[in-house]
């Protein structure tokens, strides 16, 4: 019984995801162009990046990930990509913050005769803290800003206002908006004339959300990609 349990809440999970990526390209084949810049902040999971900078072959595009094993992945499976990675943390000012992740490391084995073993060995990293403003070019315009890590999205919106200002990008908030910052992350894209919905509002043509209905979705409880546009 609780095999199945496991299995029902992972086909939920993935069918939910493909949902999301699905409808996430019927967007990005309609909002990109080949030339489109692309800002990826947090790219563990990659799926998303993906799928709008597919659609964007020639532009210039930054990815912004801490975890040293990732970044290096990164690298090659963007290869082809004019990219720059970086370990900077994206947040709304600049210092160093520490972070601690799993790196597979080499354990010589106890006894004769067995074989090294690879162990994930919880590592501290000092890691650079800057926002967007500050890290990107002065004249930098972004098409896409995809969020998918789980970091402060507010903070990250207040770090980025002339970049936003300048540039009226879509966004992705791929793991919704926590209930607190909701506010907050609402008056932020408010300020730059930008509207904030669900992809499958967007598709559907349907009115952006007002301030009250995206405060209650946000706290709704259960996580949702928004979509941002001008």
């Amino acid at each position: 019984m609780y095999f199945v349990s496991i299995m029902n809440a992972l086909t939920k999970a993935f069918s939910s995801k493909g949902r999301v990526l699905s409808r996430l390209n019927m967007v990005a084949r309609q909002t990109c162009d080949t030339m489109s810049n692309i800002v990826v902040i947090g790219a563990v999971d990659t799926e998303a990046a993906d799928t709008i900078l597919h659609y964007a072959p020639r532009g210039e595009h930054y990815i912004f990930e801490s975890n040293p094993v990732v970044r290096e992945r990164l690298d090659k499976w963007y290869a082809l990509f004019d990219k720059h990675i970086s370990e900077h943390i994206i947040g709304d000012k600049t210092g160093e913050e520490q972070r601690i992740f799993n790196i597979p490391t080499p354990v010589k084995a106890e006894k004769k005769g067995k074989k090294d073993e690879i162990k994930q060995v919880p590592t501290s990293f000092t890691l650079p803290l800057t926002t967007l403003d500050v890290i990107l070019p002065p004249d930098y315009i972004v098409g896409w800003i995809v969020i998918e890590s789980k970091d402060d999205v507010a903070a990250i919106l207040q770090g980025a206002k002339q970049l936003t200002g300048r540039s009226h990008p879509h966004m992705l908030f791929q793991h919704g908006v926590e209930a607190g910052q909701a506010v907050s992350v609402f008056s932020l894209l408010m300020d730059n004339f930008l509207r904030i919905s669900t992809l499958e509002r967007w598709l559907n043509n349907k009115p952006c959300f007002t301030e009250a209905e995206f405060i209650d979705k946000c706290r709704a409880g259960n996580p949702v990609a928004f979509i941002v546009y001008p």
